[in-house]
């Protein structure tokens, strides 16, 4: 039989214990949820997409019409990414698109980025 000093002490536990600790992962896992990048980007004139293949390799597609365009990049860090433009693309047809790319690349979570064409750097910030 549980005497009314027991039943009190399993109250305590259950109020200072396991209720702020499950107040504590729920606060945890809503900040891990909302933390997430997005993964696209739509704009009137064009979108930009990330794609990971997996959790260090990922590419960057760019479409506008009549255009598609896939940039490789490696592992982002924060808030930089680092892309190199396809090989069978010239470098200065990439260029005039660079701010749409980089008004892509900042509503997907990476402000600061490097665009790499044909081993030289075309854009950065």
């Amino acid at each position: 039989m549980v005497t009314n000093k027991e039943a009190t002490e399993s109250r305590q536990i259950l109020l200072f214990v396991v209720l702020p600790l499950f107040v504590l992962f729920l606060s945890a896992l809503i900040l891990a949820i909302r933390r997430k990048r997005p993964l696209h980007a739509q704009f009137p004139d064009f979108s930009v997409t990330l794609k990971r293949l997996a959790q260090q390799d990922s590419y960057i597609v760019y479409e506008a019409p009549g255009k598609r365009l896939e940039f490789c990049s490696g592992a982002a860090t924060g808030d930089t990414i680092h892309l190199r433009s396809p090989s069978n693309f010239p470098s200065n047809e990439i260029q005039p698109l660079v701010a749409n790319l980089a008004q892509g690349l900042a509503a997907l979570g990476f402000p600061h980025y490097s665009v790499e064409a044909e081993n030289q750097v075309i854009a950065r910030t």
